[in-house]
């Protein structure tokens, strides 16, 4: 049988899959652990081993990056207490592995006895997480670790928490991930960006043709250029957008206050690149890269950040801030040397 697949898209759906399993139906007779083991044991290792085993020749296949499990095993022993052991697993890393503490679950918290946490702490757990839990972390490699772990779940039940049976004993199973569906572009061709520059709200027209096409942009007084570059396996289409825009050029005086500029520009933006070319023109750049695909949400919010990063720069050069040194001695007299003596921030060229 073959995967299923999105109708739109023909792609494998979401990871989102909730299920509950009854391990113990619960009833007026009392068990003891060898009895629970025996009913429960064999299916409750199934769940741990595919809870907590990621292949590590899995990816893409039957994981990805983001994708997480989680185990509950629970019963209601009151109508306001329940009790349970879960587990969160996600590729790369070991189990968490928690026991009901009753912090957030104050019926259950008479259920909590000294016994309950001293048996708890004798297994390696302690108060900790989110929920304040009781809390460890737990390996599991292969099927043996996954009954080895389910015995000692059974284990925690029946001799920390006390539970005899009267109640059902249930496993609840989720498998999600941290990804969305969306549709991404991995190329765009010269109409697909000038639209996708106007519906963001710039005038957008191609200016060059060939085969590093260039548009030209404007937003008010603001004008920048846009080159398509690395062409796909489709012709007229592009997987880079390369910006750039002058915001000034190099008067007598202003080499250090624009450094300045440039050197804070280039440490602190995520997106946006400054440097001097050779003429002296001031010029703020980025690289939009459509390899492996980009939403159109996540372009408008590249752009959007290296449009901010270059109208900052729009009408300066800045001052360059004074610069304090000591001056060279074996005694240091703490004397700063400022003003016209104070050296100079370098351009920065890339």
């Amino acid at each position: 049988m073959g995967r299923k697949t999105d109708e739109r898209y023909g792609v494998s759906p979401l990871r989102q899959e909730q299920f509950e399993r009854v391990l113990l139906a619960g009833g007026p007779e009392k068990v003891t652990l060898a009895q629970i083991e025996k009913r429960c044991l064999a299916r409750l290792a199934r769940l741990v081993a595919d809870t907590a085993i990621w292949p590590s020749d899995g990816y893409l296949e039957s994981w990805r990056v983001g994708d997480f499990n989680i185990l509950i095993i629970e019963t209601t022993v009151a109508p306001s207490a329940g009790l349970y052991v879960q587990f969160w697993s996600e590729p790369g890393g070991p189990a968490n592995w928690e026991v009901s503490s009753g912090n957030w679950n104050p019926g259950a918290r008479k259920y909590i006895t000294k016994r309950t946490r001293a048996m708890l702490g004798e297994m390696g757990f302690r108060i900790g997480g989110a929920a304040g839990n009781f809390l460890k972390q737990a390996s599991i490699g292969n099927r043996g670790d996954a009954v080895a772990v389910a015995r000692e779940v059974l284990r925690i039940f029946h001799d920390a928490l006390g539970y005899r049976g009267a109640t059902p004993l249930v496993a609840k199973v989720t498998r999600a991930a941290r990804c969305g569906r969306a549709v991404v572009h991995t190329r765009l061709s010269e109409t697909d960006a000038a639209t996708l520059f106007r519906h963001l709200g710039f005038e957008a027209s191609v200016v060059k043709q060939g085969r590093s096409p260039i548009l030209g942009c404007r937003q008010g007084d603001f004008t920048f250029a846009v080159r398509l570059d690395a062409p796909s396996q489709h012709r007229g289409e592009f997987q880079c957008l390369d910006f750039i825009t002058s915001v000034g050029h190099i008067a007598d005086g202003s080499h250090a206050g624009w450094g300045e500029a440039l050197n804070k520009l280039n440490g602190m933006s995520r997106i946006a690149r400054g440097w001097i070319d050779p003429e002296g023109h001031i010029c703020v750049g980025t690289s939009l890269s459509l390899f492996g695909g980009q939403t159109e949400d996540a372009m408008a919010h590249s752009i959007a950040g290296w449009l901010r990063a270059a109208t900052a720069l729009v009408g300066l050069p800045p001052k360059p801030k004074a610069r304090k040194r000591k001056r060279r001695g074996a005694a240091d007299d703490g004397l700063a040397v400022t003003g016209d003596d104070a050296p100079q921030a370098r351009p920065v060229v890339h």
